[in-house]
């Protein structure tokens, strides 16, 4: 995660506001895509949930990486919408 860090940092240096930009989280392990949401959102960058896809063996994504997603806007910036989590 530190590269990510390192460039918004970068970002932020050269005026860009985190409106700006978002980062795509990849959920394929919830608990490791929840770890990196929480991240973001600890820099305050919006996160955009996408789950795995396999191409190689054509599965889908399971219900639990669908229903996974940073959802809505507060003051504190993304609320989690986790199965039921707010």
């Amino acid at each position: 995660m530190e590269p990510v860090r390192k460039a918004i940092e970068l970002l932020r240096w050269h005026n860009a506001t985190p409106r700006r930009y978002s980062v795509y989280v990849l959920v394929k392990d919830i608990p490791d895509a929840l770890e990196r949401v929480r991240f973001l959102k600890g820099l305050d960058v919006g996160p955009f949930a996408q789950p795995y896809r396999d191409l190689k063996n054509n599965t889908e994504p399971t219900q639990e990486q669908r229903g996974f997603r940073p959802v809505g806007k507060s003051k504190g910036g993304f609320q989690l919408n986790h199965m039921g989590e707010l």
